[in-house]
């Protein structure tokens, strides 16, 4: 039996700031699906996302990291 790739999803903000690459910022969690990070991030008041798949608060820029491991 092969061994599934894991994945964790990490939502992140960036607390108004731009950094150049969505894997540097703020960890607000991390969670075992992209549901549970996407209802933590509503839950923390951000917005749905937009177009570009972005959670907002005021000028604070969140949104959802997926890295994989073994």
């Amino acid at each position: 039996m092969e061994d599934e790739e894991k994945k964790i999803y990490i939502a992140m903000h960036d607390e108004g700031h731009e950094y150049p690459k969505d894997s540097i910022g703020s960890v607000i969690g991390a969670f075992d699906t992209r549901d549970e990070a996407a209802a933590c991030l509503m839950l923390t008041g951000f917005s749905e996302t937009d177009k570009y798949g972005n959670f907002w608060k005021g000028r604070d820029r969140a949104w959802i990291h997926e890295t994989s491991f073994d």
